[in-house]
């Protein structure tokens, strides 16, 4: 009695379906792997923390800033953190703190400033790693108090890809102008830039525009007043800042005049203009739900294998 043999088709099918699933297998035991970090090189720039001062204020206040450093690896990690004061492009001589951190190890520098032997200024800093993984930054700006504490805020690290080139954004000025001072600072890159700043009031309509260039590696922080070039802000009014050239790490201050208390809004760049360009919620395109492929292909595989199957019965 001959024993019926399998179509060919049915072994191609069969060995398709075999090596398709061995396939999948290595593509999710692929996947389930974490990416393994890429430790920066000498003296790389991985960052800024946009503002760090330790100085006095109005209203009897006095600032200072604490930074502290995390390193996250498995490794030793070590760098540099450069303090480029302000209305001065930054320089590779500007001072600076050295810093060494073994695996998993947290510094702390109370007064990151005053560290770097420096007092009564305001500025910008850059952090360079030389060793190993980029450390996680917390930086805290504060009024120093003394026996009666401190009032402050965390501002954001951002790395170096965090900063867009060119685009816009909006910051909002105090509720109150009476209660609450306000500053605007502006920290650049390695390119000089252009800011177009156009003021709206609370019902949206312009009411001052002006444009300013600053140089590459330079900040500045001054009261509104002086950084729009004599506009005084009324209650609620919003900030727009286009910028391009380079890029640009935006931010306003607000401090209470009653406590010192400061807090800060950091621009958030969207690429461009807000006003012309905004996109609600209402026009906002709908984005469909993609199927994971693998299940559809095991699907599919499977339904092979079982015609292939079916043909090698039904010929028995």
């Amino acid at each position: 009695m001959r024993t019926a043999k399998s179509p060919p088709l049915a072994h191609a099918f069969a060995r398709l379906g075999v090596f398709a699933l061995s396939s999948l297998c290595i593509t999710g035991s692929l996947r389930a792997q974490s990416p393994t970090p890429t430790p920066a090189t000498s003296q790389t720039l991985v960052g800024y923390i946009p503002v760090a001062g330790s100085t006095p204020g109005s209203f009897g206040s006095f600032f200072r800033t604490t930074v502290q450093l995390l390193n996250p690896d498995a490794s030793p990690a070590s760098g540099r953190l450069v303090f480029h004061p302000q209305r001065v492009s930054g320089a590779p001589t500007d001072p600076s703190l050295d810093w060494s951190l073994a695996p998993g190890q947290t510094l702390s520098y109370d007064d990151v400033v005053a560290a770097m032997g420096l007092s009564g200024t305001l500025g910008s800093i850059d952090v360079f790693v030389t060793q190993g993984a980029v450390p996680v930054v917390v930086t805290r700006i504060f009024d120093d108090a003394g026996t009666a504490g401190t009032r402050g805020f965390t501002q954001p690290f951002y790395r170096t890809t965090d900063v867009p080139a060119g685009g816009a954004g909006f910051l909002i000025g105090p509720s109150d102008t009476s209660h609450f001072r306000y500053n605007l600072g502006v920290r650049t890159l390695d390119s000089a830039v252009t800011i177009d700043v156009t003021i709206r009031g609370s019902g949206g309509n312009v009411v001052h525009t002006l444009s300013r260039a600053f140089p590459a590696n330079f900040f500045e922080q001054d009261p509104a007043k002086d950084f729009l070039a004599g506009f005084e802000l009324a209650n609620d009014e919003s900030i727009e800042l286009s910028f391009t050239g380079g890029g640009v790490i935006a931010y306003g201050a607000t401090v209470d005049n009653t406590t010192n208390d400061p807090s800060a809004q950091f621009l958030s760049s969207t690429g461009s203009p807000q006003v012309a360009g905004a996109q609600t919620a209402d026009i906002a395109p709908a984005v469909k739900a993609r199927r994971p492929l693998a299940p559809l292909l095991l699907v599919a595989i499977l339904a092979v294998v079982s015609i292939a199957v079916a043909g090698v019965v039904s010929r028995r």
